[in-house]
């Protein structure tokens, strides 16, 4: 990843961070379980960044988040 790269995945990390911490607080019922998760997802979307961020990134995380929740990986 170069650094244009990582600036733009930066920025979109700390706009939309809130928001989705609130998604993976709804998925898990637990503020722990939510970070969790959100950070778990993260480290699966940040390898395929190049490909997703002009799409959807926010409904690829999302998407990534409760795949896993619903998978029973993390549990609150």
């Amino acid at each position: 990843m170069d650094e244009d790269e990582r600036a733009r995945l930066t920025e979109f990390v700390a706009s939309r961070t809130p928001a989705l911490m609130r998604v993976a607080y709804l998925l898990t019922g637990d503020r722990n379980a939510a970070e969790d998760l959100f950070q778990s997802a993260l480290a699966r979307t940040i390898p395929k960044w190049g490909s997703i961020r002009h799409a959807a990134p926010e409904g690829y995380l999302r998407a990534v988040m409760y795949r896993e929740q619903a998978a029973g990986s993390h549990r609150g």
